[in-house]
């Protein structure tokens, strides 16, 4: 475990941060693969060490959206190894991948700009936020058949998208800093509790120690314990302007700032508090 304030071993060059990060991770062999989308530009893939702690490597570009003609947003990696991109391109789109970078088709036309993916649990549906004005939502496809539509309408700007291990579906909506509590069971979605937050930037993850526990960066890091009902506000590590994109890796969840250029890794220490470790080099990486 690191102290909190050791500089995360990372640097990238030459990066734009004129745009938005979101991140999916997959392990492999005890080594962990994270995507990186660099909003309408691009999708890296990275890797890291066995237990996430490390220097992490840029292996290679894994979709280069500019020449293919792809505005890629969101995206999500599901058991089976498909990779799923938000494409703004038009009416908008979700499209498929293989992990080797190789194009599947596409899901299912959208209709609007997807913003931000999550996979359900049992590997059946993926589930898209949109922000897009008079389109504000989270909606649903089957991913057998592509086939689905609008679950709930919310205008409250839903950006990221994580299910819980009581299998709800939780929605970072930065419009009014709260996360919303879905039940997704049914044919349309059922609102069953709010927890309001500091501060919400879209951003969120489940984690430690079984998934009961909820992580919120924004200008301060919020820590939700599911089971327990409580909340911890961590302010002293300095505030997030914009993270939208989160993912868990051995238990640390890594959260990268766009506008400040800044990763961060918040890591679970066994006592219940929080670390959190600033990064350094390009808005880039790790969420």
């Amino acid at each position: 475990m690191c102290a909190a304030n050791e500089r995360f071993p990372l640097t990238l060059t030459g990066v734009l941060v004129l745009c938005s990060l979101t991140l999916a991770a997959e392990v492999r062999d005890g080594a962990c693969r994270v995507l990186v989308s660099r909003e309408a530009n691009r999708i890296e893939r990275w890797t890291a060490p066995k237990g996430g702690i490390g220097n992490w490597t840029f292996k290679d570009v894994f979709l280069d959206g500019r020449a293919e003609g792809v505005q890629n947003t969101g995206l999500a990696v599901s058991e089976t190894g498909v990779v799923y991109v938000g494409d703004a391109t038009g009416d908008g789109r979700i499209r498929m991948y293989g992990t080797d970078g190789v194009s599947r088709g596409v899901l299912a036309p959208t209709g609007f700009r997807p913003d931000q993916l999550c996979v359900s649990p049992d590997g059946q549906a993926l589930y898209v936020s949109s922000v897009q004005v008079g389109k504000a939502g989270i909606y649903r496809y089957d991913l057998n058949t592509g086939k689905g539509g609008l679950l709930v309408a919310v205008e409250n700007q839903p950006r990221g998208l994580k299910f819980g291990a009581d299998g709800y579906l939780y929605a970072g909506c930065r419009g009014d800093n709260a996360v919303r509590v879905y039940d997704v069971s049914g044919a349309k979605a059922k609102e069953i509790g709010r927890i309001g937050v500091f501060s919400c930037t879209g951003a969120l993850d489940m984690t430690w120690p079984d998934g009961t526990t909820l992580i919120v960066p924004g200008r301060r890091v919020e820590v939700v314990d599911l089971a327990k009902g409580r909340s911890a506000q961590i302010g002293k590590y300095g505030a997030f302007e914009n993270v939208i994109g989160a993912c868990t890796v051995a238990e640390h969840v890594f959260a990268a700032d766009f506008k400040s250029g800044e990763i961060w890794r918040i890591a679970w220490n066994g006592d219940g508090s929080v670390l959190a470790a600033r990064g350094v080099g390009g808005a880039c990486a790790l969420a």
